[in-house]
């Protein structure tokens, strides 16, 4: 039935007299495990299905979406598509030329060893409980634990009128686990792995749930947690930090990611989300110091914000953001692009079937440096402070002033790690603290880390990105103590 309401819905569009028309299928399949202490606390499976079809005219476009259960259906949302866009063209609405793009469709899916849909609740239940216990059983401060298993999968197919057919598959699994510990003042803190929030989420299989090997941290991460507990709060001064992969890793996503995207460049999310300090005279200006290198990549294979295409049907490509530095390209879809003048990034993407595609980070990238391995960096490192996982963050509208904080923070003497810290924060300026950027680690540090909530837009998308990094040094930041 999918394949004859595609067809319908092209054929329809095709006869519409339209500058251009295409139609997407989605759908999408999701599991979302939890466990707090010895019990299953959520279990949330999901599977919907819908369409959305995109139409044209005299530059202008329409769109609509629903959940399709025949013909008579898909001719009524083609028929509003096409209305939406003639009512706007009536109305005034400003012409837009479409960039020149290719057609070449075809078949991507993700690689998948192990189906992560047919591993049993068996299995599954018993991981995540058995970390739970784990955690609970490694250190007599920890008051709370939490685990949790996710999988996703997407299934797109899109069709339209220049030629353009491509089907896709994304499949991505993971999972996390977190101790909460209370100390004997009353005081609480808490650890995670493989990072806060989410945990860590790729694309794959259940392959990707074996390699976190997350019953082999959980002792590590309720002890962590209890010494916190008792740990003195971070002193406030100007030093130089180590960021580890899961806190670059968001680093990256806020002052990097969000300011590049050219719908925001534009003015788009002025009402929601704020614009960019990141402006088009930037463009061959300064970003940071010559070592740092970014890139936006969704061909990267296993990455969580990997694709074949992007919403807007623009095949996935490498491209530039920042190198040696400086500025050069920008996050972009095809309408974006072609409003600005540029090619597409091909980074145009929507939330599912409802969501119509806006421009947004894939993979955004900080390509590795020659500084070794993190214990390398911390040897060279005279001084300063290692801090890891994020636990909360602030950044201004124009994504220009920021403040992090974290789980915790080692000092660093003589290049070695000495004293633990409870509540680390620090605070700097976009551009500023990546033109601090002495040292970045080498590929044998480099890691891909999956961030599964990710939203823009009025109404409200949510993304799944992902950020490839090694950790790096930054000099003359401010740290202080978020207690």
């Amino acid at each position: 039935m999918t394949d004859q309401l595609l067809d319908r819905a092209l054929s329809r569009l095709s006869g519409e007299g339209l500058d251009f028309g295409d139609v997407r299928c989605v759908n999408r399949r999701t599991e979302w495990i939890t466990a707090r202490g010895d019990r299953i606390d959520n279990h949330q499976q999901t599977d919907e299905q819908g369409y959305c079809v995109r139409a044209v005219v005299q530059g202008v476009w329409g769109s609509a979406a629903g959940v399709v259960s025949g013909e008579m259906a898909m001719d009524q949302l083609v028929e509003r598509a096409v209305a939406n866009a003639r009512q706007r063209v009536e109305r005034g609405a400003k012409s837009r030329a479409l960039y020149p793009r290719t057609t070449e469709g075809g078949q991507w899916q993700t690689p998948v060893v192990k189906d992560p849909f047919g591993v049993s609740l068996d299995e599954k239940y018993g991981l995540i409980l058995s970390a739970n216990e784990k955690m609970s059983l490694a250190e007599s401060r920890v008051i709370a634990t939490e685990s949790q298993l996710v999988t996703q999968q997407n299934e797109t197919r899109v069709r339209a009128t220049d030629g353009l057919a491509f089907d896709q598959v994304q499949t991505s699994c993971g999972g996390g686990i977190q101790a909460i510990a209370r100390g004997e003042e009353g005081r609480t803190q808490s650890r995670s792995y493989p990072k806060s929030h989410e945990g860590e989420i790729l694309q794959g299989g259940w392959e990707v749930v074996d390699g976190l090997d997350l019953l082999g941290h959980c002792d590590r991460v309720a002890v962590e947690a209890g010494l916190l507990t008792a740990a003195p709060p971070m002193p406030d001064q100007i030093a130089t930090i180590i960021l580890h992969g899961s806190q670059l890793s968001l680093q990256v996503h806020e002052s990097v990611g969000h300011p590049l995207e050219l719908d925001r460049v534009l003015g788009d999310e002025i009402s929601l989300a704020g614009g960019s300090w990141a402006q088009r005279d930037k463009l061959g200006t300064r970003y940071g110091s010559e070592i740092v290198n970014l890139v936006s990549d969704p061909t990267r294979s296993g990455a969580l914000g990997s694709f074949g295409w992007d919403d807007d049907g623009t095949p996935s490509h490498r491209s530039d953001l920042v190198r040696d530095g400086i500025l050069v390209g920008y996050l972009s879809g095809w309408q974006s692009a072609g409003r600005a003048g540029y090619e597409p990034a091909g980074t145009a993407r929507s939330d599912g079937w409802a969501g119509y595609p806006i421009d947004r980070m894939a993979n955004v990238d900080l390509e590795p440096g020659t500084a070794g391995s993190l214990a390398d960096l911390i040897a060279d490192t005279e001084s300063g402070f290692l801090l890891s996982n994020n636990r909360s963050w602030s950044i201004d509208q124009l994504r220009l002033n920021f403040q992090f904080g974290c789980e915790v923070a080692w000092e660093i003497k003589n290049g070695e790690l000495g004293t633990m810290y409870r509540d680390p924060l620090y605070v700097g300026r976009t551009p500023e603290f990546w033109g601090n950027c002495d040292a970045i680690c080498g590929p044998e540090a480099w890691h891909s880390w999956g961030w599964y909530f990710c939203g823009k837009g009025d109404p409200m998308q949510l993304a799944h990105v992902g950020h490839g990094v090694a950790p790096a040094r930054f000099r003359n930041v401010q740290v202080r103590s978020a207690s």
